[in-house]
Order: C-alpha cells, then structure tokens, then sequence
C-alpha cells in the first residue's frame, strides 16, 4: 500500500507502511505494486526506517523486487 500526497505533476510525496512492513517477520516487495522507485534507492529507504524505529533488518534484492527480514525489534519501553 503505497500512500500518495499531492500527486500533481510528478510522485509527488509517497509514504509508505513501515511500522506495518516490520510487524512480519519477513516482508516482501514487489516493485511496481509496493514501490516504483529503483530497488536500490528502496533498500536504502528501508534500511533507513528501521533504524529510526529500531529495527535491524537485513535486505535481499532480486528481479521481482525485494525482501525485509527483520533480524531484531525494538526493546519494548515498560512503565516504572
């Protein structure tokens, strides 16, 4: 699900479900369905998300697209 915000003349801003993407424990991505942009510069994008919400994650690239693993999750914030 690939959420688009003023799409006039171009992509415009695209968000897309992280959270949602790293709730599984692998995800994955077809380009063109998820995403439209290069499978590199979405890897990137992944890798960069995860650390903001404190994922390890690992990528694997092919044809189709591309596939999240996630390897650790956020350590969940308890109450004292």
């Amino acid at each position: 699900m690939v959420i688009r915000k003023n799409n006039k003349g171009g992509q415009g801003n695209v968000y897309y479900p992280w959270e949602d993407w790293f709730k599984k424990d692998k995800k994955k991505l077809k380009k063109g369905r998820d995403y439209n942009c290069l499978t590199s510069s979405m890897s990137q994008l992944a890798r960069r998300h995860a650390v903001r919400l404190g994922y390890e994650i690992k990528v694997r690239q092919d044809d189709l697209g591309m596939e999240i693993q996630v390897v650790t999750r956020p350590k969940s914030r308890g109450r004292k």
